[in-house]
């Protein structure tokens, strides 16, 4: 029940309907026994600064933001964590003694759910497609996971290239850009041990291009598949790669990894993960027809 204890956390973003973190910190809140309410708000543009303010001033615990106002918050915002200063993007802001702290655990929940489901990547060689605000976090958190290189596949070069700046003021200068090609794509399939999709291609009705890129039938069979999409879970890469043997990653982990690095950001406190997860699956089932 809510009460004058209860605490408040939201989303920000436009659209907001899609966002699943209320789902999944309401139920981890439910599992704590925490009094506290996460919401979804739309903000409108040219309000986001109006927003925080009066998250400021109706003394929220917390806040997630989704798009388009990762980069437009950081201004907005006490102190943002290095990793955020570099890409240049926050998706969380944890009050911490007053101040609104942003951080971004893009690319750290793909990795959490990798190595949940014990997949190596220390030493390991990546094709990403894609070079988006996701691809960008993910490409991040893949080097400081101790991946030795990193091939980013685009459709335009001057994006790949600016996750490959991004990535050298970093200190990791082992990612090279692969045009969107199939004679590109095969000349480093050889090599990886992942290859990833972090773009929307594969969303909903959406094509699937990349999918005729890889060079399915000279393929290794230890050769993973990861999609962040979740709507469908199965995309036609993921389908495609589980037809022909591959291990597949779904988008779901990602999305519950973020939620739990979120949660211990905004609380301070370890999730609980068995809970967020059961109601992620109901939410995707219902969603998705199952």
């Amino acid at each position: 029940m809510i009460s004058g204890r209860t605490e408040y956390y939201a989303i920000l973003g436009n659209p907001i309907e899609q966002a699943l973190s209320p789902i999944i910190q309401n139920a981890a809140f439910e599992a704590r026994g925490r009094d506290a309410v996460f919401l979804g708000c739309r903000v409108e543009p040219g309000e986001l600064e109006q927003a925080v303010q009066g998250a400021r001033a109706l003394h929220f615990s917390g806040l997630a933001v989704t798009m388009p106002f990762k980069r437009e918050i950081i201004p907005l915002l006490d102190r943002i964590s290095p990793k955020a200063k570099a890409l240049d993007a926050v998706n969380v802001v944890a009050v911490e003694e007053g101040r609104f702290c942003g951080y971004n655990t893009d690319g750290d929940g793909f990795v959490q759910d990798l190595r949940a489901r014990g997949i190596s990547l220390e030493g390991g060689e990546v094709l990403l497609f894609g070079a988006g605000g996701a691809g960008r976090g993910i490409a991040l958190s893949l080097l400081e996971a101790g991946v030795k290189k990193l091939y980013i596949c685009n459709l335009y070069e001057y994006e790949a290239r600016g996750v490959m700046e991004m990535l050298e003021g970093c200190g990791y200068d082992c990612a090279e850009y692969i045009p969107f090609k199939p004679e590109a794509v095969r000349a480093v399939c050889d090599n990886v041990c992942l290859i990833a999709n972090t773009t929307c291609l594969g969303m909903g009705e959406r094509p699937s291009p990349h999918v005729d890129l890889v060079p399915w039938e000279d393929l290794d069979r230890e050769i993973v598949f990861a999609d962040i999409v979740h709507k469908p879970l199965k995309t036609q890469l993921l389908r495609k790669a589980e037809e022909r043997g591959h291990r597949i990653v779904t988008g779901d982990g990602m999305l519950l990894h973020q939620g739990i690095l979120a949660y211990r950001l905004l609380t301070g406190e370890e999730a609980p993960e068995r809970s967020m997860r059961e109601k992620l699956d109901q939410w995707l089932a219902m969603e998705q027809g199952g």
